[in-house]
């Protein structure tokens, strides 16, 4: 379990959103799997479950770039 103030300073992984599918679901579906790829599968299943509960594209393009380095 994180302490507060301990996500701000987790380190992101880099993870290339550019040029791909702009379908939100396709850039989830990225985004997870290079956390997944970095060790971070419960940041990724906490990510995923906080898109979807977003109202909007721009929200939940926001929460993506909570958990990684969007490029």
């Amino acid at each position: 379990m994180a302490l507060a103030g301990e996500e701000e300073t987790m380190k992101k992984p880099k993870c290339q959103l550019s040029g791909t599918n702009g379908n939100i679901f396709a850039l989830t579906a990225t985004a997870s799997a290079v956390l997944r790829k970095a060790g971070l599968k419960e940041q990724a299943e906490e990510m995923q479950h906080k898109v979807i509960k977003t109202h909007s594209y721009a929200d939940a393009i926001g929460v993506i770039m909570e958990y990684v380095d969007a490029r």
